[in-house]
This record gives structure tokens, sequence and C-alpha cells, in this order.
């Protein structure tokens, strides 16, 4: 999985990296598709971002395996499901 924040690479002063790697609203999350994709970071994920209570996480995929709980309305206003159809993506 790759996190990035939308708007680019900007460098900005950061906080530990906890603090980086769990603060992702409003940022992009790339999963890998197929058999590549990181179920239980997935999982892991999604149940953060509910307990978190994460807003605006574009979570950018292919056709990923496994269940997309992140998709589910539960999730609505935590992640938006981008499906990426063999072009770049940019933040």
């Amino acid at each position: 999985m790759v996190v990035q924040r939308k708007g680019g690479n900007e460098s900005t002063e950061r906080g530990s990296v906890h603090d980086d790697c769990c603060n992702v609203s409003g940022m992009c999350v790339y999963v890998h598709a197929c058999a590549a994709t990181p179920l239980l970071l997935v999982q892991a994920m999604t149940q953060h971002g509910i307990t978190a209570k994460l807003k605006n996480v574009e979570v950018i995929h292919m056709h990923t395996q496994g269940d997309a709980e992140y998709a589910q309305p539960h999730c609505k206003g935590r992640y938006l499901s981008t499906l990426s159809v063999g072009s770049a993506f940019e933040c």
C-alpha cells in the first residue's frame, strides 16, 4: 500500500512516524491488485478508519482480492473507493 497526501509531494514538517501513518484523513491510499492485495493491511486500515473517525480517505485500486469493507455503506464519508483502470493516478 502507498499513502500520499493529496496535492503531491510537498514537504511538510511531520510529527512521529505513528502520527504520520495513522492520521490519514484526506489522503490517497493505493492498494495493489489481485493476489498482491495486502489483505491484513486493508482490514487494519478499514478498522482504523472506523475507530479513529477518519474522513475522505481515497482508496485507489484495481481489482482487489478479498472483501472491500472500506467500500461498504458503514464506511461512507470515511473512504472513497476509486477504481483505476489502466491509467496513471494523481492525488
